[in-house]
């Protein structure tokens, strides 16, 4: 389809390139009709807007196939344990919390949480850095640990 909509554009170049030489024509020897000229680069323009807007119509149907096949692939929202939700809900200090819940509520971040991720966000984040920054086994600085945070919930979301 791409190859018959360049050979068309083509086609419609040359007549505007041809349209273009009547018009120079006419300007240079005032010979010629500059009537016909101007109708031929007028109908060339036409038929390029009209090529132009049939192929950003059909770009436009083919993001929204790919928009639809990519929500399709999009996992579902994993919803959060009841427990570890009542720990986001109270949000207590994160020393407070048992290692292996904390650990829980680090994963999360891995996960695609849908409008739970966006509303406990905060917490989640104040968890995932003091986890990453207190408890794993590799120690990262708290910046670190906020940034890599971002980017697991950011992946996380798209469906990575």
């Amino acid at each position: 389809m791409d190859n018959i909509i360049n050979i068309i554009a083509g086609v419609i170049a040359l007549y505007f390139i041809a349209a273009m030489l009547m018009f120079f024509y006419w300007l240079y020897f005032h010979k010629g009709s500059l009537k016909k000229a101007l109708i031929h680069i007028v109908v060339s323009l036409a038929l390029l807007c009209l090529l132009v807007g049939g192929q950003m119509l059909r770009w436009k149907s083919i993001n929204a196939q790919n928009a639809a096949e990519q929500a399709a692939k999009m996992p579902k929202a994993v919803t959060i344990q009841p427990d570890l939700l009542a720990i986001l809900q109270a949000n207590p200090d994160p020393a407070s919390v048992e290692p292996t819940k904390l650990a829980a509520i680090a994963n999360l971040a891995e996960q695609h949480l849908g409008e739970a991720g966006k509303e406990y966000e905060a917490p989640l984040k104040k968890y995932f850095v003091y986890y990453n920054s207190h408890i794993a086994s590799e120690k990262l600085p708290d910046t670190m640990a906020a940034i890599k945070f971002d980017a697991q919930r950011r992946n996380a979301e798209r469906g990575f």
